[in-house]
C-alpha cells in the first residue's frame, strides 16, 4: 500500500517506506501577511515536547490549557467570545520562536488514512497573494515547506498515527463491502471528475440535477445515474434552492461567537455573520474577543448566480475537493455515522454539490452587492470563508 519515496527536500528527515500525497501543493507558494492572525484563531494543542518546554517557562506556562477538541489533551488557551490564542499581541505571536507545530505547519494540512496527504489551507490569504498581484518580497514553496514542517514531527508518532489510520480505514472498508456499498476511491473520484467537465458543479441548476437525483435514489429503487438525467428543470431549481436556503439558515442561526465560521477579510478584519430578524449581519470579531455590530443587508438563496468566471473558479475548486483524502473521510464519516445505509459514491457526489452550494452562500455573505452574478474574485472570498471549515470537518482519519 505505502511506497518509498525520495527526498524531496535537500536535508529532510524524511520517513521510509510511507505513501506522501503532495500534489496540492504543487506550484503553490505563500507569504504571511503581517497583521492577518486568521490562523491564530484556532486553538493550537501541545505535542509532548511543547508541553514540558512550556512547563519550564514561567510565562509560557500561564496560558496551557485543556483542548476545547479533545479535553485529555492540553493546548494554549483561547481569550473568550471567540477571540484568539491568548500569546497573540497587536496582531503578533509572542511566543513565535517556540511556537507549536500546530501554528508552525500552517497552512499546510495534514491528513492520514491509508497514506498521508498534504493539501492547502485556502483560508490563508497569503496562499492567494502572488495570484492577487503582489510581486513584491519573498514567497516560500508550500510543498517544500509542507515537508520540512512534517519532516520536524516525531517520526515514531506519525508511523503510529499512520498504522493507526490504515487500520481504521481498512476496518470501514471491510465494512462497506459486507454492506454492499463499497466503491474504490479512484471510480468514485473518477465518476465526479467526469461530471465536473460536464459543468454539474459550477451551476446553480447543475448542483440541484444531483440533489435532487440523491434525494430520488433515497426514495424510490432508481439509482442515482438514472436518475440524473431525468431530473427536469423545475425539480432541479427546487432542490438547489431549499438545499441553499438550509445552508443558510444553519450558518446564520449559530449562537456562540465561539462556534462561528470565520473570514478573514482583504482588510484583515476578523468577520463572522449570523442573523438580524430576517437579515443577515456582518460583525467583526475583538482582538481580545467579543464582536462589534456590523452592516446588516438581505441575503436570499434563489437570487445567487455567477458569471462565467466564477463558474471557472467553481470547478477550480470541485477538482481541489476531488483530490483530498480529507473530503472523502468526511463522507465516509457520514456513511458510517448512517450506518451503511446509501451507495457511498451517491453520498459523495451529493456531499460535493452541498459543498459547492455552500462556497456559493459564503461567497454571496461576503460581497452580498454581487450575490446575482458572483465572479471569480467573489468566489475566491469563499474559498478563504469556507476552506479552514472543510479541514476541519470530521473525518475517518487522523488529522495533526
Amino acid at each position: 500500500m505505502a511506497h518509498l519515496l525520495a527526498n524531496r527536500v535537500e536535508g529532510m528527515r524524511q520517513p521510509e517506506s510511507m505513501d506522501i500525497d503532495t500534489t496540492e501543493l504543487k506550484g503553490r507558494t505563500f507569504r504571511c501577511i503581517e497583521g492577518c492572525g486568521l490562523c491564530c484563531l484556532c486553538q493550537p494543542e501541545l505535542l509532548p515536547s511543547e508541553l514540558r518546554l512550556f512547563s519550564s517557562d514561567e510565562r509560557l506556562k500561564q496560558v496551557i490549557s485543556r483542548s476545547y477538541i479533545d479535553p485529555s489533551r492540553r493546548a494554549i488557551a483561547m481569550y473568550p467570545r471567540g477571540g484568539p490564542c491568548m500569546l497573540l499581541k497587536d496582531r503578533k505571536c509572542t511566543a513565535y520562536g517556540k511556537r507549536p507545530h500546530f501554528c508552525r505547519i500552517f497552512p499546510v494540512h495534514t491528513h492520514i488514512m491509508w497514506r498521508i496527504q498534504l493539501t492547502a489551507d485556502m483560508s490563508c490569504r497569503g496562499i492567494w497573494r502572488r495570484e492577487w498581484g503582489d510581486r513584491t518580497g519573498s514567497y516560500e514553496d508550500l510543498e517544500a515547506y509542507g515537508l520540512r514542517e512534517l519532516g520536524t514531527y516525531p517520526e515514531v508518532k506519525l508511523r503510529s498515527e499512520l498504522l493507526e489510520a490504515a487500520e481504521v480505514y481498512s476496518e470501514f472498508r471491510d465494512i462497506a463491502t459486507e454492506s454492499g456499498i463499497w466503491k474504490e476511491p479512484s471510480t468514485i473520484r473518477d465518476r465526479a471528475s467526469e461530471l465536473i467537465r460536464e459543468g454539474y458543479f459550477s451551476s446553480v441548476q447543475g448542483l440541484g440535477q444531483i440533489l435532487a437525483a440523491s434525494e430520488r435514489s433515497r426514495e424510490s429503487e432508481t439509482d442515482f445515474e438514472s436518475s440524473l438525467g431525468t431530473i427536469n428543470r423545475e425539480e432541479a431549481r427546487y432542490a438547489a434552492i431549499s438545499s441553499a436556503g438550509e445552508l443558510l439558515d444553519e450558518l446564520l442561526s449559530i449562537e456562540r461567537l465561539e462556534d462561528m465560521p470565520v473570514y478573514v477579510s482583504r482588510k484583515l478584519d476578523w468577520n463572522v455573520f449570523r442573523y438580524s430578524g430576517k437579515s443577515a449581519v456582518r460583525l467583526t470579531l475583538g482582538d481580545l474577543g467579543g464582536a462589534s455590530d456590523g452592516n446588516v443587508f438581505e441575503i436570499s438563496p434563489d437570487r445567487i448566480g455567477t458569471d462565467k468566471s466564477g463558474m471557472q473558479t467553481l470547478t477550480e475548486f470541485a477538482s481541489i475537493t476531488n483530490r483530498r483524502d480529507v473530503f472523502l473521510g468526511f463522507v465516509y464519516y457520514l456513511t458510517d455515522d448512517s450506518d451503511y445505509a446509501e451507495d457511498i459514491e451517491t453520498a459523495y457526489l451529493e456531499n460535493m454539490a452541498m459543498t459547492q452550494l455552500d462556497l456559493l452562500i459564503r461567497s454571496a455573505l461576503v460581497n452580498p452587492d454581487m450575490s446575482a452574478n458572483l465572479d471569480s474574485d467573489s468566489i475566491a472570498d469563499g474559498i478563504v470563508f469556507i476552506d479552514m471549515d472543510m479541514h476541519d470537518a470530521p473525518t475517518i482519519g487522523s488529522v495533526i
